[in-house]
């Protein structure tokens, strides 16, 4: 269960931000807090299973959301392109300098802290420390193992181009022995970004999916929470799939099963036929109830072209005690949107709310609940005015009542 994460010089990121989960509990606020169905409690910590993440385009949104995928990622596999994208320094400010993460999270009810150095100038992993418990499990610098368990200290001459955990797990002698500590990040991070764009991704992967949800007994959550997507949509159903002539069809169609969709009067193949919102939505549910299932953190992008009964209808999925026979209640969202509306969701918190803003290449990341006189109530109203120092449409009244085509393009 992610704890909290901190970004500094990585993009539009130059001083450190911290997306900080846990929430401060008080006499005052205790009752509410412990009953809120979005806040889940391990040993002394209140922490927030929901961050709905607000700011204007280019306020650095994905920039902090694909740093958390990317920073778990290469923890997880060894793949070049996972590095690139976080040797990726503030280009006005940092260029030269070192890019830092911080990453903190429970499994187990156990707290584990990661950080890592990158230095940008030379393209290597300068540092990287894990504990565990606040107990060290390896202190690196370069190469070298400084300190750490029995296991770490005796591991000589890291590549500077790959973490510490996916060194040793490349590595036969000690795959097995690192597995435990790579398992933390494989089970904690469920994070599939920019699904508006692969969406195809549902139908290239029908089978390992609808065998997915049958084998987890979700098959019929999954139908049910489809068929509230659409008005038309009565059912969906897996039916044994025939070859087509074109070339991108039969691709999609080494499958042995395809998804149709049943209304009232007809029935036909479920690609062919719905919307693309629709199709979002879809391949988005697929990750949302692996992260049910599994109780990890699930992160969506901007879901687009869903209306906001639906954003609310999934989001009400990670409360405590939402299913009978699902509860895994370190699971946890976040979602960035521009969708207002979702500011009057029932029992959320100002905890809850975070906004972006991004003044000369600089973004500051920040709370709803850091703003002492705001009242839960009057969140969307303060938004809309940009009281928040978050810009809400921060360009909505320089634009000119007409606009006049210049008919020399060399001006």
């Amino acid at each position: 269960m992610l704890v909290s994460f901190s970004a500094k010089n990585y993009k539009s990121f130059y001083d450190e931000v911290t997306l900080d989960m846990r929430i401060e509990v008080n006499d005052k606020n205790r009752e509410e807090i412990e009953n809120n169905p979005f806040v889940y409690k391990i040993n002394d910590d209140y922490i927030s299973k929901l961050c709905i993440l607000y700011g204007h385009n280019g306020s650095g949104k994905s920039n902090l959301l694909k740093a958390i995928q990317y920073l778990t990622n290469i923890n997880i596999n060894h793949l070049p392109s996972n590095y690139e994208e976080l040797f990726i320094p503030n280009m006005i400010y940092g260029k030269d300098k070192n890019t830092e993460f911080t990453l903190e999270f429970y499994y187990n009810n156990i707290l584990f802290f990661y950080k890592i150095i990158l230095d940008n100038k030379n393209k290597k992993i300068e540092y990287e420390l894990l504990k565990e418990n606040n107990n060290i499990v390896f202190e690196r610098n370069n190469s070298n193992i400084v300190d750490g368990n029995d296991f770490f200290i005796n591991i000589k001459g890291i590549p500077t181009q790959i973490t510490v955990i996916s060194h040793c797990y490349s590595v036969d002698d000690y795959k097995k022995k690192v597995n435990k500590h790579r398992k933390i990040f494989v089970k904690n991070f469920s994070i599939y970004l920019d699904n508006t764009k692969l969406w195809q991704i549902l139908f290239f992967e029908i089978d390992n999916i609808y065998s997915s949800l049958r084998k987890s007994k979700t098959w019929n959550i999954y139908k049910k929470l489809i068929s509230l997507a659409d008005v038309g949509i009565d059912d969906i159903k897996i039916i044994k799939n025939k070859k087509d002539n074109d070339i991108f069809e039969d691709f999609i169609n080494r499958n042995k099963y395809k998804l149709t969709s049943i209304h009232e009067n007809y029935e036909d193949d479920f690609k062919k036929i719905e919307s693309d919102g629709t199709k979002i939505y879809a391949n988005n549910l697929v990750s949302i109830l692996k992260s049910l299932i599994n109780g990890n953190l699930s992160v969506l992008d901007e879901f687009q072209g869903v209306q906001s009964e639906l954003l609310e209808l999934v989001i009400s999925l990670f409360q405590k005690n939402m299913f009978e026979d699902l509860d895994n209640p370190t699971v946890q969202l976040i979602l960035s949107t521009h969708d207002t509306n979702l500011m009057s969701l029932k029992n959320t918190l100002l905890n809850h709310y975070w906004f972006l803003n991004k003044e000369d290449n600089k973004s500051e990341l920040y709370c709803a609940s850091d703003f002492e006189d705001l009242k839960r109530e009057d969140l969307e109203k303060e938004y809309k005015r940009n009281s928040l120092k978050a810009k809400y449409n921060s360009r909505l009244f320089e634009v000119p009542s007409k606009f006049f085509i210049d008919e020399d393009i060399n001006k």
